[in-house]
């Protein structure tokens, strides 16, 4: 009889561990409180438009990369159904707009037109990007589960992609942006990924668009959810939407059941909690289970503060094909 493995939540990370559980001789049920699988990767649709919550683009799209093939293996897209744009961003102020190619030669020659006084730290820039283009996500093992031989090859193997970044590497967003004369250089650097990253984000984030490890996913978030998800049923796990799990049930150190919000309890060799930490360890666990670490993290210390989003979507009818997919309006520099 195989055992059974019961996972808490049908995100991308739940439904991966439903997958693997599932090719690896388990029997598996993934309980998710929502009616769909995506968690986080989710996207709705409103009067005929698509709105998507979380992806803007897929890292480790690029055939032959490691994280490539745990993609395909969990079925989260073809190739074919991924588009590499020319542009795949671009920031205005004003009249003038910045254009992110991804050609990183031609994103070179486009910063030396915008601002010629900014060469220096656009030709160290470029070089940055340049040897990045190399570097590869350890998506097989961890770096924290990794042997002594293990570490020392991914290090020797990266040192090549970081030769021209030790000046950067300790430096934030913004500390980083100070390097250029330009604003709108300054604005576009700032608002490539959120405020209060390191500098090397940047960096890692322009090299997978450049090296092509990088593209957008035809029809966004919900579609690499829902492909997921078929593959898991289709290995012959087990989705309950709509689920939600009430708190996780121990017997002697052992995890032995769950139970559900609607009472009903559902008796397991294994629990893989794919939820938010802070609600598998205070709700689920029943605050039972205490570490140092997590409880820093979650206090209020200026180390690991949260923010909240507002999302606001507009419905246009109109063809915005030729514009880049993602476009910042600065308004203030």
């Amino acid at each position: 009889m195989k055992e059974k493995v019961v996972i808490i939540g049908a995100g991308i990370s739940g439904l991966s561990a439903g997958i693997y559980a599932q090719m690896n001789g388990f029997d598996s049920e993934i309980y998710e409180q929502h009616i769909i699988a995506g968690g986080e990767c989710t996207s709705w649709k409103r009067k005929g438009y698509r709105i998507d919550g979380c992806l803007n683009w897929l890292t480790g799209t690029k055939q032959g990369t490691a994280l490539h093939d745990v993609w395909k293996e969990v079925g989260a897209f073809t190739d074919d159904h991924v588009s590499y744009p020319e542009v795949f961003a671009a920031t205005q102020i004003g009249d003038k707009t910045l254009f992110w190619y991804r050609d990183v030669e031609k994103l070179k020659l486009h910063f030396l037109e915008l601002s010629p006084e900014d060469k220096l730290a656009i030709e160290e820039m470029y070089l940055i990007i340049k040897d990045l283009q190399s570097m590869n996500i350890p998506a097989k093992k961890t770096m924290d589960i990794m042997n002594i031989f293990e570490k020392i090859a991914f290090i020797k193997e990266m040192m090549p992609a970081f030769k021209n970044a030790g000046s950067i590497k300790k430096l934030s967003l913004d500390e980083y942006t100070e390097r250029f004369k330009s604003p709108i250089i300054r604005a576009a650097i700032a608002n490539f990924v959120p405020s209060g990253y390191i500098a090397m984000t940047f960096f890692t984030t322009a090299a997978m668009f450049a090296a092509n490890k990088s593209g957008w996913l035809k029809g966004g978030s919900q579609a690499l959810a829902d492909n997921m998800l078929h593959k898991y049923e289709k290995l012959g796990g087990i989705f309950h939407g709509g689920n939600g799990v009430k708190r996780i049930l121990v017997d002697n150190g052992n995890t032995s059941a769950i139970e559900l919000n609607n009472g009903e309890k559902v008796n397991v060799d294994y629990v893989i909690s794919a939820c938010d930490t802070y609600v598998t360890m205070k709700k689920l666990l029943e605050d039972k289970y205490r570490d140092k670490k997590f409880d820093m993290m979650y206090s209020a210390t200026k180390d690991y503060e949260t923010c909240s989003i507002v999302h606001v979507a507009f419905g246009v009818d109109c063809d915005l094909s030729k514009y880049p997919a993602k476009v910042n309006y600065i308004h203030d520099v």
